[in-house]
């Protein structure tokens, strides 16, 4: 056996023995895998860790969620790159479909960028476990993964923003709420840059305990707060439906006359939610500027009448989806993120060493990557299917914004230019 096989030997005993001879002094044996493996190569040549010393150096590594790949992890990773390559072209299919009728719902077009992104983190764990030393891909693999389940909390807390808005159209509209509201989505990029660089820089640098310390608990705060982004979704929807319409003041500090009966409108063309139903071509209503429901709140369609029939509804929705069907879908997505979110959280405040070499026990069966395939792996493939089948982009949609009418005047446009309404044709709000 190579020199670092001696070494191995010496410390089976010792989860850390190794790693601390080859850590500068001061530093936190497990941190600069990345420096480290370098410094192996130079010394030893790559192949000097050979499996059985590579077995006790992977041990001796800080416990991670899913666990370090291996050939075993090879099978359940391509099984869900397979799994998200075709649930990304399903959503991009209905996305396009969809846009050509005129029915612009971005979120799908998002989620389909989700399923992108899950088979690259899934693509790079392949990779991965063929040599555990590439740091580098790791990293990748784990930066894949934190963005693209932050993207599908949000978005369920987008729905239930929308939920709430159909319950309490003259809250949900205000601007103090959207202002809010929009802080909460922007607050989530800080997240993700918290949550990669606090699981990031152990590896990258050499730290002290101090500094190793700040990014475990820069870890375990971005944790926590991606739990509350997977069950904000159910919070709002818990609000809406417990405090009576009407009972909180859209105006909060803004001055301006308080509406008892906002009036509000939604896509009435939307006649079904059926997993094949597209609506017919043309059949889109489009809402110029000067027509009455340009003021109006624009909300998602149900049979349910808005803020429980305060609301002064244009054009009922008989045949449209019922809105428990959609409170049901978000509460059970809700739950099953929050579930997946909360384990890794928990794993996060477990700071123990992997051990499972020699006589040295796994450490705990939280990390495990049985359990990165269930809760990360089976959990969103079913959340991404409950929202395709149950046709979230029709449950969910609110009609476009008003636009310019083509027989307005160039004159006109030139006004309106002074004004605080914008006078090109607005995008689709974020559906």
């Amino acid at each position: 056996m190579s020199s670092l096989g001696i070494l191995a030997s010496s410390s089976s005993s010792s989860s850390g023995g190794m790693l601390s001879l080859l850590t500068p002094a001061g530093k936190v044996a497990g941190t600069g895998i990345l420096p480290l493996t370098h410094k192996i190569g130079q010394l030893f040549g790559h192949g000097a860790l050979d499996p059985a010393v590579l077995k006790v150096v992977v041990g001796s590594l800080p416990a991670t969620y899913g666990d370090y790949p291996q050939d075993s992890d090879v099978a359940p990773s391509a099984l869900f790159v397979a799994i998200f390559s075709i649930l990304a072209l399903a959503y991009y299919y209905i996305f396009i479909r969809d846009y050509r009728r005129g029915h612009k719902f971005w979120a799908f077009f998002g989620l389909g960028g989700y399923c992108v992104l899950r088979v690259i983190g899934f693509g790079l764990r392949i990779n991965w476990s063929q040599d555990v030393t590439r740091v580098q891909t790791g990293i990748a693999a784990t930066v894949f993964t934190l963005v693209s389940v932050l993207f599908v909390n949000m978005l369920n807390m987008l729905f239930g923003h929308r939920i709430f808005t159909r319950r309490h159209p003259e809250t949900g509209n205000a601007s103090w709420f959207n202002i809010a509201m929009a802080v909460i989505y922007f607050v989530v990029i800080g997240v993700i840059v918290m949550a990669i660089l606090g699981q990031a820089i152990p590896y990258i640098y050499f730290l002290d305990s101090t500094h190793l310390k700040m990014c475990q608990n820069v870890v375990q705060a971005a944790a926590i707060l991606q739990v509350l982004y997977a069950f904000a979704g159910i919070l709002l929807i818990v609000t809406a439906y417990t405090i009576p319409p009407g009972k909180i003041d859209h105006r909060l500090f803004f001055k301006g006359p308080k509406e008892t009966l906002p009036k509000t409108f939604s896509a009435t063309w939307i006649e079904s939610c059926s997993p094949f139903y597209f609506p017919t071509k043309g059949s889109q209503q489009i809402i110029h500027r000067g027509d009455p429901q340009a003021k109006y709140i624009r909300v998602i369609p149900s049979e349910e009448a808005p803020a429980g029939g305060l609301a002064d509804h244009n054009d009922d929705h008989p045949n449209g989806p019922k809105m428990r069907t959609a409170i049901i879908l978000i509460v059970v997505t809700s739950l099953l993120l929050s579930i997946s979110s909360a384990f890794r959280c928990a794993s996060t405040f477990i700071l123990v060493n992997r051990g499972g070499y020699a006589n040295v026990p796994f450490s705990n069966w939280i990390f495990h990557n049985w359990v990165l395939y269930m809760f990360n792996g089976a959990f969103e493939v079913i959340v991404s299917v409950l929202l395709l089948v149950f046709r979230a982009d029709l449950r969910f949609y609110i009609p476009d914004k008003s636009i310019a009418s083509t027989n307005e005047t160039s004159s006109d446009l030139t006004v309106d230019q002074t004004t605080s309404e914008a006078v090109k044709p607005e995008t689709s709000h974020l559906a």
